[in-house]
C-alpha cells in the first residue's frame, strides 16, 4: 500500500515501520503535475511564451528536476520543458535577466 505525499508527486510506501519515498518513473509526469501546482498550464510552461510568472515556474520546475534522484542532464530537463536549450535551462537554473530584488 502506498499514498502520494502531495508536495511533491512521490509515492510513499510502508517498510519496515517506517514510510520511504520513492520517485515516479516518468519525469514528463511530474513536470505537468507541478505546472498544475504552480498555477500554470502544462502546455503554457512547454509552449515559446515568455511571460514573466511561466519564466519563474520554468524555473522552479527546472531546479526541482535537477535536485530530483533521477540524475537528469540540462538537455533533458530542456526537452521536458519544452524543447529548450541545455544553455537555456542553465541560465534558468542561475536566475538569468528575470531574476530582480
Amino acid at each position: 500500500s502506498g499514498r502520494v505525499n502531495d508536495d511533491v508527486i512521490c509515492s510513499c510506501h510502508l517498510i519496515g515501520g517506517r514510510y520511504v519515498e520513492t520517485w515516479p518513473v516518468d519525469p514528463g509526469a511530474y513536470v505537468s503535475y507541478r505546472s498544475v501546482y504552480f498555477g500554470a498550464s502544462p502546455l503554457d510552461v512547454r509552449s515559446q511564451k515568455r511571460d514573466r510568472y511561466l519564466v519563474d515556474v520554468r524555473r522552479k520546475i527546472a531546479a526541482e528536476l535537477r535536485a530530483a534522484p533521477w540524475n537528469l542532464s540540462l538537455p533533458h530537463i530542456g526537452r521536458l520543458l519544452g524543447g529548450r536549450d541545455h544553455t537555456t535551462i542553465l541560465s534558468l537554473l542561475r536566475g538569468g535577466k528575470h531574476r530582480g530584488a
